[in-house]
């Protein structure tokens, strides 16, 4: 997945709601992101701005934590969806909608 594409702001995106995630960590998470913790943290750590391509557990990891924060039973109101992330709940609905191809692509 070529991610040279995104702009520092959607970088910046996702690596908020990445954080979000980490220390909003409960015990169904495992379950709806198909990651341990410790294997979150490891996505999370190893994604970087600088990447090209994104690893299976990194893309697990990103769209996981979007779906979540938009859409999950844990999903939060449009407000504070733009207070995690740095920009509107219909912005990162967008950025998430743009990044599906690719999540497609990483993980069959």
């Amino acid at each position: 997945m070529e991610m040279n594409n995104l702009t520092s702001e959607e970088r910046q995106v996702i690596r908020n709601a990445l954080l979000y995630w980490e220390s909003a960590w409960d015990w169904e998470c495992p379950l709806l992101f198909g990651l341990s913790l410790d294997e979150f943290r490891e996505a999370a750590s190893t994604w970087s701005e600088n990447s090209a391509q994104l690893s299976e557990s990194e893309a697990l990891a990103i769209s996981s934590a979007f779906r979540e924060l938009l859409y999950g039973a844990s999903a939060l109101p449009a407000e504070k969806v733009s207070v995690v992330c740095g920009i509107s709940a219909v912005e990162v609905e967008a950025l998430c909608n743009r990044l599906q191809p690719w999540f497609r692509e990483v993980l069959g």
